[in-house]
């Protein structure tokens, strides 16, 4: 029976699974005398201005779309007469995401990036246009995009987070926390991003895959449970010490920490189940039902 229970320490799920489609709401004002400025990239680190399709809009809004177009329509005419200005160009791809035009910005972004290949910015807001075109899936070239971005400016936190979506669109959770954790660890002070990085990571968390120890097939667990106790017992320990020796390797495995938590839980060693969840806390401190199973250890242990 122990033995069992082990085993669904293992195998139960530490978290939903996970679907990330961000969605943003950026809102631009633009007024007949005043210059136009589209939402600082920087500010709201990885954020693309928001794909707003058509519609059959009131009058307020439309009024606004008339601005926007023809603000674009004077960018246009001020880039033929200096082509040069790769900013200008950048701002009009934006611009085009903007009015609901994300094809026309990616024509654009392909174009600019032949004869500026290096160019970061182009580089970010390329690969975010087609991650919005693409319904917030980041597709194997916007992921090409980021990676040389990255290898450029690895301190680029967009390149960093554009990536960490991108792994865990491809269930790769604990690289991705992986990726948001150093993000966050090295980000400054009172960075206006740290609660959305924060947010991901809880996301990654519940997201993470499971621990590369591989689970005992039904043979084994019938071959287990025909041993005599004593093999029994030091085949049990040597499972549970063997994940507890992975999470020596790699102390960031959230869901390694909760199943050996869990297993040490199940075998009444209570103060090394506390430590596994103590642990599991401090990779993820905004999860109550973590901190519950770190609480309700300790309680065990206190009896």
């Amino acid at each position: 029976m122990a033995l069992i229970l082990v085993l669904c320490a293992f195998t139960l799920p530490a978290g939903v699974n996970y679907y990330f489609k961000q969605q943003v709401n950026n809102q631009v004002q633009i007024s007949s005398n005043s210059s136009f400025e589209f939402p600082d990239m920087t500010n709201k680190a990885w954020s693309p201005p928001a794909f707003r399709p058509p519609t059959s809009a009131a009058n307020g809004a439309a009024a606004t779309d008339m601005s926007m177009n023809s603000v674009t329509a004077k960018l246009e005419a001020k880039l033929e007469q200096n082509p040069g200005d790769i900013s200008g160009w950048i701002l009009l791809g934006r611009s085009y995401v903007a009015l609901g035009q994300p094809q026309r910005a990616i024509t654009l972004f392909e174009e600019r990036i032949v004869d500026n290949p290096d160019n970061i910015d182009l580089l970010l807001s390329y690969g975010e246009t087609l991650t919005q075109f693409n319904q917030g899936n980041v597709s194997d070239k916007a992921k090409g995009l980021f990676e040389k971005a990255n290898i450029i400016n690895p301190l680029n936190p967009r390149t960093e987070y554009n990536l960490a979506l991108y792994d865990m669109q491809n269930n790769q959770g604990q690289k991705a926390y992986d990726r948001l954790k150093n993000l966050l660890d090295n980000a400054p002070e009172n960075a206006p991003w740290i609660a959305q990085v924060k947010q991901r990571m809880n996301d990654a968390a519940g997201n993470v895959k499971q621990s590369s120890m591989p689970t005992p097939t039904a043979q084994q667990v019938t071959e287990v449970n025909n041993m005599s106790e004593g093999d029994r017992s030091a085949f049990i320990k040597n499972m549970v010490d063997g994940l507890a020796q992975d999470l020596k390797e790699n102390p960031n495995n959230l869901n390694g920490w909760l199943n050996l938590g869990r297993s040490y839980g199940v075998l009444g060693q209570w103060q090394k189940s506390a430590d596994a969840y103590k642990q599991a806390t401090e990779l993820s401190p905004n999860d109550q039902k973590i901190k519950e199973l770190y609480t309700s250890a300790i309680a065990n242990l206190n009896q």
